[in-house]
């Protein structure tokens, strides 16, 4: 298949054991995530899709070097559950930026990055 992003919603498939896909072809969730196998994978999906219900996202200790696509992308639509975003904690992660994409997130009232 020409798989090459997971939506957030398999973070439900909490049972899930195995994920057999072309890993280098996956662009979300990221590599760094990835690679660390389906346990992290779906950790990571799940994160993301609660995020959009609870407004409160929280990712910690992935290895993750950028802000997490997935937001990114529904940031674009300030109407989407993303930019009403209430907390984000990427702590323990090995982020470098934070991107211009963040001025969106303007319900943000807890932002922890810390190593």
């Amino acid at each position: 298949n020409a798989l090459v992003k997971i939506e957030p919603q398999v973070g439900n498939l909490t049972s899930l054991q195995t994920l057999e896909v072309d890993l280098d072809k996956i662009t979300q969730p990221p590599m760094e995530v990835n690679v660390q196998g389906c346990a992290a994978m779906v950790r990571y999906l799940a994160q993301i899709h609660a995020a959009l219900k609870t407004l409160h996202l929280h990712v910690p200790s992935l290895g993750l070097v950028a802000f997490p696509p997935e937001l990114i992308h529904t940031m674009a639509h300030p109407c989407l559950q993303a930019a009403k975003l209430i907390s984000v904690s990427l702590t323990c992660n090995k982020l470098e930026t934070i991107p211009a994409c963040m001025s969106a997130l303007t319900s943000v009232q807890r932002l922890a990055l810390s190593r």
